[in-house]
């Protein structure tokens, strides 16, 4: 485990925010008082988030085994990955290259080369997940770390938009990734991320904060590292096809066209994740109560339904 500062303003002028995470593990989340930026700390070193992704992230998943990768094939999904092709679809002219880092099963890509003239590229660090890629949809993706795909010359200035669904905050170093990013990114391409925001919280904020993510961004803070890295955004959608999402795309040396100031004051996230936790907590309450008399499968199930409405509000 390692003490940080903020990777934003690289101060150490932090309070906690959170104290548990992935249920029932001690993770101490921290929130910068200067730029409102939330991370775990302490944090494990980079080399242990990369064994744990390449190897472990989806067995927390139930997903041991190819043949579970399909179950997550679903409707659901499709409407996720549908979601981002459209946000994306004005960038995707004919003849453009397209990097998805963090690929996963390789759906998104599937979508985009089946709906567009364009040559698609993935990177993936997990085992099964790469495996998935290739039965379901052909796609042969890079086995390995964006650090490594980086350093190839070859990848250098090639790609005209690099999508990073869902992987920026599962990355311990993002100052540092977003510098790779910058090496593989064409001078005039599009930089695609989507990340959960720390201020739209659709699940207990004791799952809602995990092991996998070191960092829980807000608008704000997001955009805060973008600037410094030198990305300015050019469009944003705080209501993600994810629930609880948000999502943007930015270019290089541009000036910020939107600024995001939601998240500026961390008392009002403090505030916000704090008012979170006790919603849910009267939701636990409220379904002990009722249906106290109930299987508790049964009163799960309840607790489930009344969780994807939560999600779409």
């Amino acid at each position: 485990m390692k003490e940080i500062n903020c990777p934003i303003c690289e101060q150490d002028n932090t309070e906690s925010i959170f104290k548990k995470g992935n249920l029932d593990k001690d993770l101490f989340n921290v929130i910068c008082r200067n730029c409102g930026l939330v991370f775990i700390n302490p944090r494990p070193e980079k080399e242990e988030y990369d064994k744990f992704h390449e190897a472990e992230f989806l067995s927390e998943k139930a997903i041991v085994g190819i043949e579970q990768v399909e179950s997550k094939l679903n409707d659901s999904d499709l409407r996720i990955k549908t979601s981002i092709f459209n946000f994306l679809d004005e960038y995707l002219d004919e003849g453009k290259k397209v990097l998805d880092i963090g690929c996963g099963f390789g759906r998104l890509l599937n979508i985009i080369k089946r709906e567009k003239k364009v040559d698609v590229f993935g990177v993936e660090l997990g085992n099964l997940d790469v495996e998935a890629a290739k039965k379901y949809y052909g796609l042969d993706a890079f086995h390995g770390s964006l650090e490594e795909f980086a350093k190839n010359q070859e990848n250098w200035d090639k790609f005209d938009v690099i999508i990073m669904h869902h992987v920026l905050e599962h990355l311990p170093e993002p100052l540092v990734s977003l510098c790779q990013i910058k090496k593989l990114l064409k001078s005039e391409g599009v930089l695609y991320i989507g990340v959960p925001n720390v201020m739209n919280i659709k699940k207990r904020p004791d799952i809602f904060f995990q092991q996998a993510h070191p960092f829980s961004y807000s608008p704000y803070s997001l955009s805060l590292l973008l600037q410094k890295s030198g990305f300015g955004i050019l469009k944003f959608n705080r209501k993600a096809g994810y629930p609880g999402g948000m999502e943007m795309l930015a270019m290089l040396n541009i000036q910020n066209k939107l600024i995001l100031k939601e998240g500026a004051d961390y008392s009002k996230v403090r505030e916000y994740v704090l008012k979170t936790e006790n919603k849910f907590k009267k939701l636990r309450n409220f379904r002990e109560r009722i249906f106290f008399w109930l299987p508790k499968k049964i009163r799960m199930k309840f607790s489930r339904i009344i969780g994807n409405i939560l999600k779409n509000m």
